[in-house]
């Protein structure tokens, strides 16, 4: 079975706080003493809730995390809870911007991904720009997770609606 994230390496880690940033990238953040290294994704859990991310931080120290929508999401890609990099509070929780863009592996479709509040259920909707408008919308490329069809699959597809437009970006 392929992974829904492409390329994913997970490091394993203990649940320690942010704590600032390194010294040799003051963009890239640190967590007690363990620089996140760039280009690689964790799994990342929030304390208090069922959440888990995939995280990622760029070359240029932007933060991102894509929320995994359930445990079947979870399970299907072969993760379990000992690859889970960092446990989290809500306020180092929110120095990673959630970004809801992720790319279909196989086609090349971005869709912008959003899941219902309190529930395992999410929807999904085509982004019918080309990465130029994206980048010039001011969306960051390193803020879309390639994914696989299958992980797609799990999120309902709203009909004829899409983003077709810069004003249309959440």
């Amino acid at each position: 079975m392929r992974a829904m994230i492409a390329a994913l390496v997970v490091m394993v880690g203990v649940a320690l706080p942010l704590s600032g940033c390194s010294d040799s990238n003051p963009e890239i953040p640190e967590i007690e003493g363990y620089t996140l290294q760039t280009n690689t994704s964790y799994l990342i859990h929030e304390r208090g809730s069922n959440d888990v991310y995939v995280a990622r931080v760029t070359d240029d120290g932007a933060a991102y995390k894509w929320l995994i929508l359930n445990e079947h999401v979870f399970e299907l890609n072969g993760f379990a809870w000992d690859h889970v990099s960092f446990n989290l509070d809500a306020p180092t929780m929110d120095h990673f911007t959630t970004s809801p863009f992720v790319r279909d592996e196989d086609s090349g479709t971005v869709y912008s991904l959003h899941s219902e509040p309190n529930t395992d259920h999410g929807t999904k909707l085509v982004v019918a720009l080309t990465t130029s408008e994206l980048e010039e919308c001011g969306v960051d490329l390193d803020s879309i997770l390639l994914v696989n069809p299958e992980g797609l699959s799990l999120y309902y597809t709203t009909s004829d609606i899409g983003i077709w437009n810069c004003g249309d970006l959440p």
